[in-house]
């Protein structure tokens, strides 16, 4: 587990600002998402900040609209059914607040308009979900990193934090 003490803290008051609060996690429910996940809620906990789970998924379009929509219907049910497994292993559920989105779109887009919308102090995410990146209009990630104005970790799978 991560811990932070008294001096730690404060120097990552200093270095990680946390004035709005939140924290964006995206997720893919692979190995490098969930310990970033683990991370993002340490970090909450510690920064008293809230936290917003972001899952994001492509929808085939059908001719068939009724189709798409038990498609859809089903990708999130799954989605959620996945979150809720993990929620059981999360040690910060019952102390941070979260809130899981399911987003139709691929990442960079979807955590464009997420933080359009919402003020995040804190971006995390692992390093499969930035692997797919250039997905969406041949956009790497570091110009992402360069468009993006908030602070960005990315836990590798590798990471031997959690």
């Amino acid at each position: 587990m991560f811990t932070v003490n008294k001096k730690e803290e404060s120097l990552l008051n200093v270095t990680f600002p946390m004035a709005k609060k939140t924290i964006l996690c995206a997720i893919d429910f692979s190995e490098s998402s969930l310990k970033a996940l683990k991370y993002t809620m340490t970090m909450a906990e510690v920064y008293h900040a809230q936290v917003t789970v972001l899952f994001c998924y492509r929808l085939i379009a059908t001719d068939d609209e009724g189709e798409s929509l038990t498609m859809k219907r089903g990708i999130e049910a799954k989605a959620l059914q996945q979150f809720h497994e993990v929620e059981k292993k999360l040690d910060h559920a019952t102390t941070v607040p979260y809130q899981f989105l399911t987003e139709i779109g691929f990442f960079p887009s979807r955590i464009e308009m997420f933080m359009r919308k919402t003020p995040v102090s804190l971006l995390v995410m692992g390093n499969s979900v930035v692997k797919n990146f250039n997905e969406y209009k041949n956009l790497s990630f570091d110009q992402f990193l360069n468009e993006t104005k908030v602070p960005v970790v990315v836990v590798p799978e590798e990471s031997m934090i959690f």
